[in-house]
């Protein structure tokens, strides 16, 4: 039967290649920013590619955590994020440094489910705070003041009126999500059309705006908000699975 086959090997990319090929990238899109900006791109992606590397050789697989996989497109993700950068809102290399930090916490931290994998992950971004950007970043400090970034505050305004940006005031972030919450806060955990645990497809509002699964951490382990923001599949709702926390379903279209 194997006659019948084609096969082919894709070896992994060397670290110099991703390197190169993700920095090529950056600077190319932060060409036009402010030079502390810009400058930047080199540390966005040496640290990427190093949180990338350790947490996939780290963080393996197992019977409780199977759905530990990281692979490229994890990274290409933590890329893409940054990539969404507005030049009128990130002018300081502070700024790009928490866009990065929040856009690693989205893609690698918010998959973790135990909490010593969590306190890992932060150590290695603390590292990396320092080690590439010369911040001083404490596991504690991440964990106190969680960084979020969105573009949804303005909900029902057109995509191309849409900033995104760091929403420092968590409350009023809340606050927003609660007002223009389609069924309102769930207290069961449940996703309205997908269940506990799963996916599922979010039915569109009247007015025929997809939704965004959203879920609040209230407690003081995860004072913050992650959206998992679908830009390709806008209609899909996520959920963490088991968490038993509320949720808000969000039309932001």
């Amino acid at each position: 039967m194997v006659r019948h086959f084609a096969m082919f090997c894709l070896p992994q990319p060397s670290e110099v290649s991703l390197k190169a090929i993700f920095k090529a990238i950056t600077k190319g899109f932060f060409a036009e920013f402010p030079a502390p900006v810009k400058d930047a791109a080199e540390a966005i992606v040496n640290a990427s590619v190093e949180i990338y590397g350790r947490m996939s050789t780290d963080l393996l697989p197992t019977p409780a955590k199977s759905h530990y996989l990281f692979n490229l497109r994890d990274l290409s993700k933590c890329i893409q994020g940054v990539l969404q950068a507005d030049s009128g809102v990130i002018r300081e290399h502070d700024h790009i440094f928490r866009l990065f930090c929040h856009e690693c916490q989205r893609v690698f931290h918010d998959r973790l489910i135990d909490r010593a994998d969590k306190k890992y992950f932060y150590g290695i971004l603390s590292e990396m705070a320092s080690k590439h950007f010369q911040k001083e970043l404490t596991a504690d400090k991440m964990e106190e003041s969680p960084i979020v970034f969105g573009d949804f505050m303005k909900v029902g305004a057109p995509k191309s009126d849409r900033v995104y940006e760091e929403l420092s005031n968590i409350k009023k972030t809340v606050s927003v999500l609660t007002e223009n919450s389609t069924h309102g806060p769930s207290t069961s955990g449940q996703c309205p059309s997908g269940g506990r645990g799963g996916h599922g497809q979010a039915e569109p509002d009247q007015a025929g705006r997809p939704h965004v699964w959203v879920q609040v951490f209230p407690n003081r382990d995860q004072q913050g908000l992650r959206l998992h923001d679908l830009p390709r599949r806008p209609q899909e709702a996520v959920q963490d699975g088991g968490s038993g926390e509320p949720g808000l379903c969000v039309p932001l279209h």
